[in-house]
């Protein structure tokens, strides 16, 4: 039997911060940054740097795309720490950009225009906004940036051929869940591998069939560690080219939007990113963990996009997935002491 490449695996995730607290301007976003990018709770920190530190341990690496637009607004210092811990560790720094940010500038970048998704503004206006942020991104000492994602995964045609004006190679705004809502990029077709639209490739978020009718995305908070091992499986069974999983900074926090001065972390998250980890390690052979930059190094040739997704997901483990799920609305302490029970008999990976 013919070997076979390995699955090309990202591990994506998207690096923002919003103002929630009321000193913000003066202190720089620092009170929103130790929040929602460095992860910091009582029991620890559990943001990008634990991220990372945990990537480079099992011999990993992360594409972390940064919220570059902030920077208008509280300046280049706090944007090149955030590079800074990413890049030393080889895990990989490309652009992401939320157009709310607008409306919290001090001199809006184009004067009374507010967007909540790029997608909203014009061609020649997703041009400035883009050139800006990435102006931003390479001023905090990002090297090579040649990939984007969206805010909200809400791109267009029209920010596809905007990123190809400003030389970016690639993007992974498209997230089939939100084409309908979002996302701007509908080809009349489910997205599954990378294509060339508009001047670039567009790798988009990977997708898996939970139940009849419904596809859910392979982020790290949505599904269990059971359903993404066993989509990756399968994607590498049916020969896929690549598999993009999608996370946040903030991602393994819970309670972070409370009226209190911090969030506490998601246990049930954490086990997932680092049940994660511990099976890409375990399955090298199968399955490879690479960033854009990579993609530079070896010729793209021809479309990976088969028309009908083969991934479809057991009913078992959709059913205890869901069960995980209403397990996490539950109040921490609640949810952490039938967690510790279900651990007895192996069953904490959920």
């Amino acid at each position: 039997m013919a070997s076979r490449d390995p699955l090309e695996v990202m591990i994506t995730v998207d690096v923002e911060a919003w103002p929630r607290c009321e000193d913000w301007k003066r202190d720089g976003l620092a009170g929103d940054l130790a929040r929602d990018v460095y992860g910091a709770t009582p029991d620890g920190d559990f943001g990008i740097k634990y991220q990372v530190d945990l990537l480079k341990r099992h011999g990993l690496k992360g594409v972390f795309f940064i919220e570059a637009l902030m920077a208008c607004e509280i300046g280049i210092a706090p944007l090149a720490k955030i590079v800074e811990d990413i890049q030393e560790t080889g895990s990989e720094v490309q652009l992401h950009i939320h157009t709310e940010w607008f409306e919290k500038m001090s001199d809006p970048l184009l004067g009374s225009t507010r967007a909540y998704n790029i997608r909203e503004l014009s061609r020649e206006d997703q041009v400035v906004v883009i050139e800006t942020a990435l102006a931003n991104l390479r001023a905090a000492g990002a090297h090579n940036v040649n990939a984007y994602r969206a805010g909200n995964f809400g791109a267009d045609f029209q920010t596809l051929e905007a990123l190809a004006q400003c030389g970016i190679r690639y993007d992974s705004s498209y997230n089939y869940s939100y084409l309908e809502s979002e996302c701007g990029l509908d080809i009349g077709e489910m997205l599954v591998q990378p294509r060339q639209l508009e001047g670039l490739w567009e790798y988009p978020v990977s997708s898996f069939r939970d139940y009849p009718g419904h596809y859910r995305p392979a982020q790290l908070c949505a599904v269990s560690a059971l359903e993404m091992q066993a989509a990756m499986q399968q994607a590498y069974s049916e020969a896929w080219r690549s598999f993009v999983i999608v996370s946040h900074s903030f991602e393994l926090l819970r309670d972070r939007k409370l009226p209190q001065d911090f969030a506490h972390p998601d246990w049930s998250v954490i086990r997932r990113f680092e049940a994660l980890c511990e099976f890409l390690a375990a399955n090298r052979s199968r399955f490879r963990t690479v960033g854009f930059l990579d993609l530079d190094t070896r010729p793209v040739v021809g479309d990976f996009a088969p028309l009908h997704p083969p991934i479809a997901q057991s009913t078992a483990r959709t059913a205890a997935r869901m069960a995980s799920q209403a397990l996490r609305r539950l109040p921490r302490e609640r949810e952490e002491s039938i967690r510790k029970t279900l651990a007895r008999f192996g069953l904490d990976k959920l």
